[in-house]
Parts: C-alpha cells; sequence; structure tokens
C-alpha cells in the first residue's frame, strides 16, 4: 500500500508540469520518448527475469547441502590458524601452499606404499580407483560449496593448477590413499609430534574430501586385503580420532548414536559426540547461570563422569598407544543423489558384535554435564578434558561445521557455552582442575579461560542442550539452605585444614567456658561461706 501511496503521488506531480512543455515536444522528440519509456520497459522485464532465476538457485543451494566449505570470516578471523592446517593439506582448498609442500611430494611416496601393501597388480588397482572417483566428479563437487570449481583457481594464491576433472580425479585418489596409509600405519611411526598434527589437520572442516570417496578407494585397497589393513574403515578412522578428542572418555564405534555413516572424518568425530536417542532436552533462550567458583561457595561439588576412565593420557609418554576398538563394518551400498551436491547419508555401519543389555544401559553421552541434585552434597559430573592448543582447534572446527550445516545439531556448541560459562575465570580453572574435570596444558589458568571464552565468540547458539542441569544448579543456588549451610560449610570445612582450625577454636572456646564457670562457682562458694 506505500509503494502505491508513493506512485500515486509521484503521477500527480507529473501531472502539474506546466502545459507548455509538452506544447515544445516535437513529434520526433515524442517517439523517441517513447522508445526510451519501452526500452526501460524490457530492461525492468530482463531484470525481473534474472532475479527470480537468482532466486530459484539460491533455493537449490539451500536444499543441495554442502558438507565441505570454507569457514565464514566471521569466525576464521578470531583465530584463522585453528582452521588452516599446519602439515598436510587435503581437497582442494588449502591445495597448493607453500608451506605444505613437504607433505605434498610425500604423498606420491604413500601412495606407492599403499599399492605395494595391496600386494596385487598396482596399475590395475589404480586404474579402478581413478575410474571409481572420475565417475563421481559431478557428485564429489556438489559436496564442496565455494570458490573451488568452475574454471577457478585454488587457492587464489596457488600455482595456477586449473579445476579441470581429470586433476580433480587425481587429487582426489592421492589423498584418499594418502588419508587411509597414514591411518593404518599410525601405531608404527616413531614421529608422535608430526602424526598428531596431521591427525588434527585431518580434521579441519576446510580439509576435507567425502567420506564415500574414502570408503570406495578403501574397498578397492586396503579392504580386499586382511593382512594389509587393521581393521574396517570405522576401526582405523576410530584410532585416528582417539588422538585428537580432547575427552578422556573412550570413544566407543559400537556406542555411534547412528548407524548412518558421516559426511566426511570430521562428521565422524562429530557422531562420536552425539548423544544416544532420545536427545537431551533443548531450549532456545540459554538460562542464567553459575560459574564453578560460585557453585563451589555453595557447597558444589564436581565430579568425573561415572563411568570408568579408560582412555590413555594424552599428556603421557606415550600419547599415541593403541586403544581397541570394536570392529566396525561398512556396508557398500549407498545412495547420493548424483550431480546435485545432497548427500544422502544412508552408509550404514555395524558393530561387529552385539551388546549386552547392561551395555546399553551403561551407554552415556560423552560431553554429559549431570547436576545431581542434594541438599547435602550436590555434585556436578561431566568428562575430564585436556585443555591445550589442539583443543581449540578440534572445538572451533565441530562449532563451525555445526553452525553452517543445517542437517547438524548444535551439540559441541552447546558443550562449549557451557564451558564458557563454568570455566570463567581463572578461579574457575583451578577449581575444576582441583576436581580433576580439567586438565591444563596451557601453562596458567588466565590463558586456558581466556581461551575457553573465546572459543564462543561470534557463535550463535540456536538451542541448548543442558537446561535441566543448569536449572537444578540456580535453583540449588538460590534456595535459602545452600546460601547459608553451603556457605557456612566453604568458610569453615573447605580443606581439611579448615575443619581441623575450626574444632581446635570451638575446643579452646569450651575449655575457656568451663574455666570461667568453674571460678564464678569457686567465687560464689567462698563468698558465700563468709
Amino acid at each position: 500500500m506505500l509503494i502505491c501511496h508513493i506512485l500515486f503521488k509521484a503521477i500527480q506531480g507529473l501531472a502539474r508540469v506546466p502545459a507548455y512543455n509538452s506544447r515544445k515536444m516535437s513529434i520526433e522528440e515524442e517517439g523517441s520518448s517513447s522508445q526510451t519509456g519501452h526500452n526501460q520497459e524490457l530492461d525492468v522485464s530482463e531484470s525481473v527475469e534474472i532475479l527470480l532465476q537468482s532466486a530459484d538457485s539460491g533455493d537449490k543451494i539451500i536444499d543441495n547441502f554442502s558438507p565441505i566449505y570454507k569457514v565464514p570470516s566471521r569466525l576464521r578471523e578470531i583465530n584463522p590458524s585453528s582452521f588452516t592446517p599446519r602439515v598436510v593439506s587435503i581437497g582442494p582448498i588449502h591445495r597448493g601452499r607453500p608451506n605444505l609442500k613437504l607433505m605434498q611430494d610425500k604423498k606420491a611416496i604413500y601412495l606407492h606404499k599403499l599399492l605395494d601393501m595391496v600386494g596385487r597388480d598396482q596399475k590395475g588397482t589404480l586404474t579402478k580407483c581413478l575410474r571409481k572417483v572420475s565417475n563421481s566428479i559431478k557428485r564429489i563437487k556438489g559436496c564442496y560449496f565455494g570458490e573451488c570449481f568452475d574454471g577457478k583457481r585454488y587457492p587464489p594464491e596457488d600455482n595456477g593448477v586449473r579445476d579441470d576433472d581429470n586433476e580433480f580425479a587425481r587429487m582426489m585418489v592421492m589423498d584418499a590413499c594418502f588419508i587411509l596409509y597414514f591411518i593404518n600405519n599410525l601405531l608404527i611411526s616413531d614421529n608422535r609430534l608430526r602424526n598428531r598434527s596431521v591427525a588434527v589437520d585431518l580434521v579441519l572442516l576446510e580439509n576435507q574430501i567425502p567420506f564415500f570417496v574414502l570408503k570406495h578407494i578403501y574397498g578397492l585397497t586396503l579392504g580386499t586385503s586382511v593382512e594389509s589393513a587393521r581393521g574396517s574403515l570405522v576401526d582405523m578412522l576410530h584410532d585416528l580420532l582417539e588422538r585428537v578428542s580432547p575427552f578422556f572418555l573412550k570413544l566407543k564405534v559400537e556406542n555411534l548414536p547412528s548407524k548412518i555413516a558421516p559426511y566426511h572424518i570430521l562428521g565422524l568425530l562429530h557422531k562420536f559426540y552425539q548423544p544416544e536417542s532420545p536427545e537431551p532436552p533443548q531450549i532456545k533462550i540459554i538460562p542464567a547461570a553459575h560459574s564453578a567458583a560460585e557453585l563451589h561457595k555453595v557447597g558444589v561439588r564436581f565430579r568425573q563422569s561415572k563411568e570408568k576412565q579408560t582412555k590413555t593420557n594424552i599428556s603421557s609418554k606415550n600419547p599415541f598407544k593403541r586403544i581397541e576398538s570394536g570392529k566396525g563394518k561398512m556396508m557398500e551400498d549407498d545412495t547420493i543423489e548424483s550431480g546435485k551436491g545432497k548427500m544422502v547419508e544412508d552408509d550404514t555401519i555395524e558393530s561387529g558384535r552385539s551388546e549386552t543389555v547392561k551395555e546399553q544401559k551403561d551407554r552415556m553421552w560423552l560431553m554429559a554435564v549431570e547436576f545431581e541434585q542434594s541438599r547435602h552434597k550436590p555434585i556436578f559430573r561431566m568428562a575430564e578434558v585436556l585443555i591445550d592448543n589442539f583443543f581449540e582447534v578440534v572445538m572451533r572446527n565441530l562449532i563451525a561445521y555445526e553452525q553452517y550445516s543445517t542437517p547438524v545439531k548444535n551439540y559441541v556448541t552447546s558443550y562449549a557455552m557451557a564451558m564458557s560459562m563454568l570455566a570463567a575465570t581463572p578461579d574457575d580453572i583451578a577449581k575444576l582442575t582441583e576436581s580433576d574435570i580439567i586438565r591444563n596444558n596451557l601453562g596458567s589458568n588466565e590463558k586456558a579461560s581466556d581461551m575457553i571464552s573465546s572459543i564462543c565468540k561470534d557463535v550463535t547458539f540456536p538451542d541448548f542442550y543442558y537446561i535441566d542441569s543448569w536449572e537444578k544448579a540456580k535453583k540449588h543456588y538460590d534456595s535459602y539452605w545452600s546460601k547459608n549451610f553451603g556457605m557456612f560449610k566453604h568458610i569453615y570445612f573447605d580443606t581439611l585444614w579448615k575443619a581441623i582450625a575450626l574444632f581446635a577454636g570451638i575446643i579452646l572456646f569450651l575449655f575457656g567456658t568451663v574455666q570461667l564457670v568453674l571460678r564464678i562457682i569457686t567465687f560464689v562458694r567462698s563468698n558465700g561461706e563468709h
């Protein structure tokens, strides 16, 4: 209505132009004016068509989810190094970077070593791999979103390699073979520091290849020989992700909440962090919360999750000790809508053994934060976590994956928000470290609290999965009992020495009182005798 009103006023204004202007117009001018108006009308129609086509294109992009993309600048600019590979590039986004050339040159060596492990016709095996990938080029490219395709250079600052299909297919096969050889020989290598750096590079969001590509190359190489592989593809990736995961609880293949295959390696790590069905309650508005130090003052204690802490100590002498997992098997029949970039995750993961009823009941969400309500001993339970530079990298990439991937739930984002509220200050870090919830390898509590707080900077929180625990904790904090008796316990019974000092003071007070009473009695009796 507003637009119509404006147009009506404009027409009225034009009607008031003096009549002699119209009389001065010649027949030619009138014809010219008419032609100009006609051209303008044609231009408007063309613009409308362009806008409608762009809208249709936008709908297709939204509908056809592409799980691999460049991290948006608002997240990347906070800490660019968290999204940039340090040792090896995988896929097209970081291909050709000069600082990654050393490992890029080694990829050919790893390719030949992998083919040697297979032990058959190397040329024939490689031909099958290239044909398999070449037949899926359109499908693979649809898994990427951004500026890596359509003849553009990738990345813009690289050596000018064009994105032709043959080059792209060779890159996919080379990178997949590198990953397979690396994860199959991870435990043999002596260079543990480099191995962990490579492992972290393999979970960067911008450093991924589609999971079905990795699975197909595995099926044509290691998957055909029992002697060559250490287990299924998921088992080998499980060993890799154990070294990347900052939690001290084991990642268990049999506990994967979904039997549907992931989009990529980072997506597989995200699945290990998903809760069992049904998912925990969520809320759109994050409630007010209190930090660990504040909760401790009213009697709340922090303890590790009840499940046995069986994960290898990452900071120990051997951080790459093998941890056996249940055997898993990837089913071959997957359906991914070809050419549209819309991955339908219907690859399935099967565990090699059946679970007992007790094991099913003992399942727990690895990132669970539970509040056990009690008037005398309220407890916050959560998994022990290692806080170091790799923690920041893993969390930031998982959060970026959740923030811009419509089908992916925001479990890690919720956990990061919960940690930023509990560990807001150096005192909170100290309290959580004392309670064996945090193992701080950053050197100071200030660095740890600053880093945890920065992870949530410029992050949107569409939902929060710890609302039950937060409401219970707030209810306890606001109660009369906790604010009085809990504070009393914190002041006088927080440590053994405080309790000893209190009891010593009480004994001295009672002893002094008894002495005073005896003196008064003696004085009264002596006066009575006189």
